[in-house]
């Protein structure tokens, strides 16, 4: 598979098994980032921090959301 094409086909993919419909468009993103990143360095570790900073950045977030109820 062309390098390009399997950046797409794996980035969709990681998107698809998180099954969250509403966060597929920033995991695919996400996907992409990583993929790209392991794909241009032939190493997976800043792959590694990227989805580390990504999961760390989500759960800031969550934590700082204020209640509405």
């Amino acid at each position: 598979m062309r390098p390009r094409i399997a950046l797409v086909v794996s980035a969709l993919v990681f998107g698809a098994v998180h099954l969250q419909l509403l966060q597929f468009p920033a995991l695919v993103a996400i996907g992409l980032v990583c993929g790209w990143l392991a794909q241009r360095d032939g190493r997976i570790g800043r792959a590694i921090w990227a989805h580390v900073g990504f999961n760390g950045l989500t759960v800031a977030l969550l934590l700082l959301e204020i209640p509405t109820g």
